[in-house]
């Protein structure tokens, strides 16, 4: 009767005959074989892989000419003094919004430029950054 702290390897390789080292290489190269995955499963994650890399650079391209189309929009629009209508109108497209730090930040609704201002003296003095 085999006691319940016996090593079942070492049980293993006293049953079969074979030495314990030799018992525990063949098990691990049999482990390494099993995690192998078959071609068919290798091909899907190599296309996966592909699909994934391709996406990816489509999204890149797309954020890439979006962020383009932003730009030359927004230039367009500073070149036509930021006016509804593509400047074709004599309404100002600029608005504002007040933000949490109290100041008022100037937008223009046409091209979503911001405006920046320097704070004045006085407004540093209270501690808003420039």
């Amino acid at each position: 009767m085999k006691s319940a702290n016996s090593d079942p390897i070492q049980d293993a390789a006293q049953s079969s005959g074979i030495p314990q080292d030799k018992l525990l290489e063949m098990m691990r190269v049999l482990g390494a074989e099993l995690r192998r995955p078959d071609p068919e499963t290798e091909q899907k994650r190599l296309e996966e892989k592909l699909r994934t890399k391709l996406a990816k650079e489509h999204e890149r391209q797309v954020i890439t000419e979006q962020a383009e189309k932003v730009r030359l929009n927004q230039e367009a629009c500073g070149r036509n003094g930021h006016r509804m209508d593509g400047g074709r109108s004599n309404r100002t497209a600029i608005s504002g919004q007040v933000h949490s730090d109290g100041l008022f930040h100037g937008i223009c609704v046409a091209c979503l430029w911001t405006f920046t201002r320097k704070p004045s003296s006085d407004e540093m003095s209270f501690g808003v950054l420039s």
